[in-house]
């Protein structure tokens, strides 16, 4: 189970310009150690613009799932996001 507020394991500021979103997920994962999952095919071909800084993991979650029009259920040490996804777009 994941703590209440999962801070970074490295003091890391991230940011991203017109990235997949897997790249920012595969980020996090790394940064928090921890699993996300989502569906490929879906938000995985969407493109995102974001900078992070001092920010919680479920802080990032929601600025991200903003962004994306997602939304992410925390399931024991995993996050599963769900999205309608870009239409593709890459």
């Amino acid at each position: 189970k994941l703590v209440e507020k999962p801070m970074a394991l490295v003091d890391q500021r991230m940011s991203f310009e017109e990235r997949p979103v897997r790249e920012v997920f595969a980020a996090l994962e790394k940064t928090f150690g921890v699993k996300i999952n989502y569906n490929p095919g879906g938000i995985d071909n969407c493109n995102v613009t974001i900078a992070f800084t001092n920010e919680n993991l479920f802080e990032r979650m929601d600025l991200l799932c903003k962004i994306l029009g997602a939304s992410y259920q925390d399931h024991g040490a995993a996050l599963f996001i769900e999205g309608r996804g870009c239409g593709g777009e890459k």
